[in-house]
């Protein structure tokens, strides 16, 4: 086997057991942010920092959120990231009733972005 035909097998490797990581990890994260009986604060850390969440084709609407309203000042088909939603609510200093109830409805649905479609 020559030096080329190692590294390949190698990376080839070392990808695979990464991505089986990765896979693993997301459902911890998953379920770690879902979970109530942790405080929200640190669940939307972890979700924050993990970089990790679904990345939806489609519209989402929360029942804590007026979403078109902030959507009015995007391009349609623009990708939204959801931590923009949250920094944008905190900008406009809605309450942090309001902004706790929209972090939790984005962990339940486990959503870090989504396209703007509609």
């Amino acid at each position: 086997m020559t030096e080329y035909e190692e590294i390949k097998i190698k990376l080839l490797n070392d990808l695979q057991y990464y991505f089986n990581i990765l896979h693993e990890t997301t459902f911890e994260v998953e379920d770690f942010v879902k979970n109530k009986e942790y405080p929200l604060e640190d669940r939307w850390e972890i979700f924050i920092e993990s970089g990790l969440g679904n990345e939806e084709s489609f519209m989402v609407y929360f029942k804590s959120y007026d979403i078109e309203e902030y959507l009015c000042r995007h391009d349609k088909y623009e990708t939204i990231y959801i931590q923009n939603i949250i920094d944008d609510s905190i900008d406009r200093k809605e309450s942090l009733e309001t902004i706790n109830n929209l972090k939790e409805e984005i962990l339940q649905m486990f959503i870090k972005s989504f396209e703007y479609d509609w």
